[in-house]
């Protein structure tokens, strides 16, 4: 993380459990660490870590509801998570992580981001997307896109 943090800023999803990982993470020069729901234990380390840093990025891991090891997190829908988290101190930035609809090559349903676009200045999503959807999902307000080159199709140029 170092090298590549002498060259780079570096936003690590590296299945941060806790704040303590979080730190580590901080401590080895990440600019940003995400913390995702697919390793959270429960919203109150998502609250802890908001309130030692502003560098945190909350990942939803999303496969036909959320992904998450706390029953109370995977039972809950976009919108119910988003009330819990909204107040969270300088969360301001959220990915989108549509782990389903990579795996099924299923464009992401815009309507369901709408809340969070509401709610998060930075709204980034990682998806099953064609260049069709770029003008729709600008339209509606995602920041940007987080790209896994092993799903591209196509040339190399495009």
């Amino acid at each position: 993380i170092k090298k590549i943090a002498a060259y780079k800023n570096i936003w690590l999803d590296a299945g941060t459990e806790d704040v303590a990982d979080m730190m580590d993470l901080f401590v080895n020069d990440a600019e940003f660490v995400v913390l995702g729901t697919k390793a959270l234990h429960n919203l109150g380390e998502l609250e802890e870590a908001t309130e030692l840093s502003d560098k945190v990025i909350f990942s939803i891991d999303y496969d036909d509801g959320i992904i998450s090891p706390d029953k109370k997190i995977a039972g809950m829908g976009i919108k119910n998570l988003i009330e819990e988290i909204k107040s969270f101190k300088d969360l301001d930035t959220i990915i989108f992580m549509d782990l389903g609809g990579h795996r099924e090559k299923i464009p992401v349903d815009i309507e369901m981001l709408a809340p969070l676009i509401e709610n998060f200045k930075n709204v980034y999503l990682s998806a099953y997307v064609l260049p069709e959807n770029y003008p729709d999902l600008e339209e509606a307000g995602i920041t940007g896109l987080i790209m896994d080159f092993r799903n591209i199709e196509g040339d190399s140029d495009e």
